[in-house]
């Protein structure tokens, strides 16, 4: 049996519907191929401009190490700030980093291997990239990776420029076991504590304005200090007001013990600044000795006196100290006792207590609800806290550290390449499976003629 080129083109016109429902399977499995198998790779390029990195060493001339970027305190920071259930391992396990060596380096340093000399580089640039499977996607492997390098700038500050960072936020304070005055007083403290820390750090960049937020140092202590002085008053005063506690008898005892502990510490203090009051009497005692001896009035020989002088030297240094503990420690013992006066004031406060249950209740409702606005407007300070110091660690750290690309998103397996392969696939298959069907057919006929023929 003969086929010829227009028995072809005819099966494949005739049996078109099979090739384009081979084609159509062909692309269908394309896609659910690369669907299962698909992975994400996020990739940032960091390059580091200190001096020292080009000779291997940190900003302080220890060993540079490219690996603090994925230290478990780093990667632990990336998990909390997103919120995820994931082990540290499990992230570290995913990150590859590759150092970046220009094409000139290497090849001098074949030239000089060659040679038999010795051509040692330090990288300052590096290649940061983190994989996903089909599991998670592109925006999971982008927002892990950006959370990574926003923890690796808070470590490399806190470590190499002395940036320290704010007291951490949690609704912890308003989960946990704690009566309502302590979750009032454990927020205030906190409050404070930010506070404190804003001032000092503004007191070192007074000029320093986030371009991200719009927000100085002294606009975010001005928040605080908002929040501080109205929602947070206004909660001390509905508790004290309605006497609310969970259990009295057990938050006055809590306050007594308090009360004892300080009373001990405030004792101990006392007593370690009393012995450094009468260290600093011996001291002035020998004042006038020492005022001779700097005057060249001491009958002794000169070298004797060049000794006693250095004993005074010695007794100078000890003598600043010792003034030092003085000051401390009468500083602390007087705040132990303003403590512990305002903790006693708060048990007469709730052992006097004949307020009315259908006020109490009101007063309960009015402390829930001013609970949540202050837990709302916590969190969302703190957000723009955070926000705002991340732009400053890389303000500061600029000079160090610069990211010469965003973080970017590959997918690793690309189905429009997959799609162009199986569509060729899918037609071929097509068109061998129509001229197949034609052939058979065709036999089919010749073999009937031939049985008709021999009968």
């Amino acid at each position: 049996m003969k086929l010829t080129i227009w028995d072809i083109f005819h099966a494949i016109n005739r049996w078109k519907f099979i090739i384009v429902l081979a084609v159509l399977v062909c692309v269908a499995g394309a896609y659910f191929y690369t669907e299962k198998a698909q992975s994400y790779t996020a990739e940032i390029i960091i390059k580091y401009n200190d001096v020292n990195a080009e000779k291997g060493l940190d900003p302080k001339g220890n060993k540079f190490d490219i690996y603090e970027l994925i230290s478990p305190s780093v990667i632990e920071g990336a998990i909390s700030d997103l919120r995820l259930r994931i082990g540290i391992e499990d992230v570290r396990r995913s990150i590859a980093i590759t150092p970046i060596v220009p094409d000139e380096v290497k090849e001098i340093k074949k030239a000089k291997t060659k040679l038999g000399e010795e051509y040692e580089y330090f990288p300052v640039q590096y290649y940061v990239s983190y994989r996903v499977n089909s599991s998670k996607d592109g925006v999971y492997a982008r927002n892990m990776l950006e959370a990574i390098i926003k923890n690796y700038d808070r470590f490399y500050c806190e470590k190499y420029l002395n940036q320290t960072t704010p007291p951490d936020f949690n609704n912890k304070e308003f989960s946990g076991n704690y009566d309502y005055i302590e979750t009032a007083e454990i927020i205030n403290d906190k409050v404070k504590s930010i506070i404190s820390y804003l001032i000092n750090t503004y007191a070192q960049d007074k000029d320093f304005r986030s371009s991200k937020t719009g927000m100085n140092f002294v606009d975010l202590q001005r928040e605080y200090n908002n929040l501080k002085n109205s929602e947070i008053k206004s909660l001390f005063a509905y508790i004290f007001s309605g006497r609310l506690t969970l259990d009295k008898e057990k938050l006055i005892k809590k306050y007594e013990y308090k009360i004892d502990k300080l009373k001990l510490e405030s004792n101990k203090k006392n007593e370690e600044s009393n012995i450094a009051f009468n260290i600093l009497n011996e001291y002035a005692k020998n004042n006038t000795v020492r005022a001779q001896i700097k005057n060249g009035q001491n009958n002794a020989s000169s070298s004797n006196t060049v000794v006693q002088d250095d004993k005074f030297k010695k007794s100078e240094t000890t003598y600043d100290k010792t003034i030092t503990q003085y000051v401390d420690s009468g500083v602390s013992s007087n705040n132990d006792l303003i403590d512990i006066g305002g903790y006693q004031e708060i048990i007469n406060i709730f052992k006097d207590d004949s307020v009315l249950p259908t006020v109490k209740q009101s007063l309960l409702l009015k402390v829930n609800d001013i609970n949540k606005t202050i837990e709302g407007k916590l969190s969302e300070l703190y957000s723009l806290t955070d926000l705002t110091l991340a732009d400053y660690r890389s303000y500061k750290g600029g000079k160090y550290i610069t990211y010469l690309s965003s973080v970017n998103i590959m997918t690793n397996l690309s189905f429009k390449v997959y799609f162009l392969i199986s569509l060729v696939m899918g037609l071929a298959l097509g068109c061998v499976l129509a001229i197949t069907i034609e052939i058979v057919g065709k036999l089919k006929i010749v073999n009937k003629k031939e049985e008709v023929i021999e009968e």
